[in-house]
């Protein structure tokens, strides 16, 4: 893990505390799902989390990086290999299926003005990569310090099937600056 990133988990650390064990817990199974592209169990895992996170007093920033995570594992569901999922080859939602409740249109999600201080990437950083790729990029290393942070039984799983897919991202954008 990069200098950068251990200094980001520890600067956010609160917000991670925030979080609580469970879901922390429920969003490293979502990462280590999208990490690993079992995508449709990365939407269920989002799902969840966002359910709970709802439910009480919870960092709305986490909230958003879990809509964002989310969309786009459910855009790449259609490049899964796995047989079993909920989703359609075109990455739509099976008629009976659980996540077939409420509105089956893509969303886009984004992160709101006061979110800027809780990301470690520059929103504006269009020179580098669309804005729909960094808000993407920022998601998962948000996701990624507030699992580690609220769930630390899951941190070595994190470290050894997210971890790279981060360090990878943020040399990405080291390159381009």
């Amino acid at each position: 893990m990069g200098d950068d990133l251990a200094a980001y988990i520890e600067r956010i650390k609160p917000l991670g505390e925030a979080t609580g064990e469970r879901a922390g817990h429920r969003i490293a199974s979502a990462l280590i799902s999208f990490a690993m592209g079992m995508y449709d169990r990365a939407v269920e895992r989002c799902d969840q989390s966002i359910a709970a996170l709802e439910t009480r007093e919870a960092p709305r920033t986490v909230v958003a990086a879990l809509r964002i995570l989310r969309e786009h594992a459910r855009s790449l569901v259609a490049t899964q290999v796995s047989v079993r999922s909920a989703f359609t080859f075109e990455g739509t939602v099976k008629v009976g299926s659980p996540q077939g409740e409420g509105n089956n249109a893509p969303q886009e999600f984004s992160f709101g003005g006061d979110d800027s201080a809780y990301l470690l990437l520059p929103e504006t950083d269009e020179g580098v990569a669309p804005p729909e790729v960094v808000a993407r990029d920022n998601a998962l290393i948000l996701l990624y310090a507030a699992a580690v942070t609220a769930s630390p039984d899951d941190a070595q799983a994190l470290e050894e099937q997210v971890a790279p897919l981060l360090t990878a991202r943020l040399e990405y954008y080291r390159e381009e600056h």
